[in-house]
């Protein structure tokens, strides 16, 4: 199945997780042997290729183990430069002045001076 917008959530990560199997299997690597490779439970495994939520991590281990984690810069391009950073490129940022609190650091502040 090709993942299109069309295709609701569930239905895309149901076919990922159907992605991430074939490739298990192509290895050929048992759930259980993924599992330990990856450092996560047999029962993460078992999530991802039926398509539940795991966490994004677990699911990076899974990609890094098989060998695909590289194709994920094909799927999300890398930040590209933004106009409005390239105005600022080589400025340095400044800081707030604490100009204001130095003239009254002599000051001892007491409750009820609060000017009103």
């Amino acid at each position: 199945m090709r993942i299109t917008n069309q295709l609701s959530n569930e239905q895309i990560t149901a076919e990922i997780g159907k992605r991430i199997q074939s490739a298990r299997i192509d290895l050929p690597m048992s759930q259980k042997e993924l599992a330990e490779r990856a450092g996560i439970s047999l029962r993460t495994v078992a999530n991802i290729e039926s398509g539940k939520d795991v966490q994004l991590r677990s699911f990076l281990q899974v990609m890094r183990t098989l060998g695909l984690i590289d194709r994920i810069d094909t799927i999300l391009d890398e930040e590209q430069l933004r106009p409005s950073d390239a105005v600022n490129l080589g400025k340095r940022r400044q800081r707030a002045t604490a100009a204001k609190y130095r003239q009254n650091e002599n000051v001892i502040w007491q409750w009820g001076d609060e000017e009103a």
